[in-house]
């Protein structure tokens, strides 16, 4: 059986925390990276920098607005945000040579870092962005669960396995 091919996404709609729409953006999700630690010592050949289990750096988000309004400095208040992602992506099924459209959904909890105004200029957009720091993170592929990062409930799934799981155990924390 042939895989289904994601191909892009089609559209998205951006939500703050009281379920209204935020405007015409574009968004820079977090990168995830592991902290890591450089091992080294006798019986090894030189070193590895090794990630820690379940273990991440800081993960940070950017709105990207065309201008300055209200959707950026209403959220540069020192808080904690909810901003929802819902998205439509088109998938390509080469069994049957057809695109659907698959629902993505990531939602993430953050507190405002930097704000950015941007540039006024005749006729041009400000081109103004917002950065956050994100703590909470959870995405959802039509319907199913792909990845949940809760930095301060000490969550790392992925694909349903808690990254965390053992090391919870030793703690005593499950």
């Amino acid at each position: 059986m042939v895989n289904k091919i994601p191909e892009r996404l089609n559209d998205f709609r951006a939500y703050d925390e009281d379920d209204s729409q935020i405007g015409a953006v574009t968004v820079d999700l977090p990168e995830l990276s592991f902290l890591t630690d450089t091992v080294k010592g006798g019986g090894m050949l030189g070193e590895s920098d090794l990630p820690v289990k379940g273990q991440l750096q800081s993960m940070a988000m950017t709105l990207h607005y065309r201008t300055i309004g209200q959707d950026a400095v209403k959220k540069f208040v020192h808080t904690y945000h909810q901003i929802d992602l819902r998205g439509a992506m088109e998938v390509y099924d080469p069994a049957s040579n057809t695109n659907t459209i698959v629902p993505v959904r990531c939602t993430i909890k953050c507190a405002p870092k930097r704000l950015a105004l941007g540039t006024f200029e005749l006729g041009a957009s400000t081109d103004s962005e917002e950065e956050f720091e994100v703590t909470y993170i959870k995405i959802y592929i039509d319907g199913q669960e792909v990845l949940e990062v809760d930095k301060f409930n000490y969550v790392c799934k992925v694909n349903g396995q808690d990254l965390l799981d053992d090391v919870k155990q030793a703690l005593g924390l499950s």
